[in-house]
C-alpha cells in the first residue's frame, strides 16, 4: 500500500498535478478498453476540489471535446450497411464505436477495415465495443472508405456511432 500521505491531498503537492497530455492518454487506456476511468482527486481541507486540479480537469475536458467535436467521417445509425466513405484528402487516426447497449453488449468481435489503394486493409480489431470503444492508431491513414465488420456477435448489433477522426 502506498503510504497515507499519497491517498490524501497535501498542500504542497499542487505541482504534482498530472501534465495534460498523461491526463488524454489516461483517458484513451480507459476508453479504449470500454473500462471506468479513476481519475484519483482528492478534497482539500475545504472539502473542495483544488483549484490547481480544477484547472487542470477543465483543461482535460476541452481537449477531449476538442480531439472528438467534428469527424472527418461518421456512420447513420439507421443504415444497414457499416461503411463510411472518406471525403478526397481526409485523414484520420482514431476510430469511435458505440454499441447502444440498453439491451446489452452484443458485438464479440469485429475488425474495421479502410479501402487504400482499392484494397481493404485490416487497421483495427476488436473484442468488444460496449458503451465507447476508440480505436487509436499508429498513424494518420488516408482511404477511401472505411467498413465495420462484425465478426461475432450475440444477437443483431445495435451499433449507434461509427465515427473517424
Amino acid at each position: 500500500f502506498p503510504s497515507h500521505d499519497k491517498w490524501f491531498w497535501n498542500p504542497n503537492e499542487d505541482h504534482h498535478v498530472n501534465p495534460l497530455e498523461k491526463m488524454m492518454n489516461m483517458y484513451y487506456g480507459s476508453v479504449v478498453h470500454d473500462s471506468t476511468l479513476i481519475v484519483g482527486i482528492t478534497p482539500d481541507n475545504r472539502g473542495l476540489i483544488p483549484n490547481a486540479d480544477v484547472q487542470r480537469l477543465s483543461e482535460w475536458g476541452d481537449s477531449v471535446k476538442k480531439v472528438f467535436k467534428t469527424p472527418i467521417a461518421t456512420f447513420k445509425p439507421q443504415q444497414k450497411d457499416l461503411t463510411i466513405n472518406i471525403p478526397i484528402g481526409k485523414s484520420f487516426n482514431k476510430i469511435v464505436l458505440q454499441e447502444n447497449i440498453r439491451e446489452g453488449e452484443r458485438v464479440r468481435s469485429f475488425v474495421v477495415e479502410a479501402n487504400i489503394n482499392g484494397e481493404w486493409k485490416t487497421i483495427k480489431e476488436g473484442t468488444c465495443i460496449g458503451h465507447k470503444f476508440i480505436g487509436l492508431l499508429e498513424k494518420p491513414i488516408s482511404a477511401s472508405s472505411v467498413r465495420l465488420k462484425i465478426l461475432i456477435s450475440t444477437a443483431d448489433p445495435l451499433i449507434q456511432t461509427f465515427a473517424l477522426y
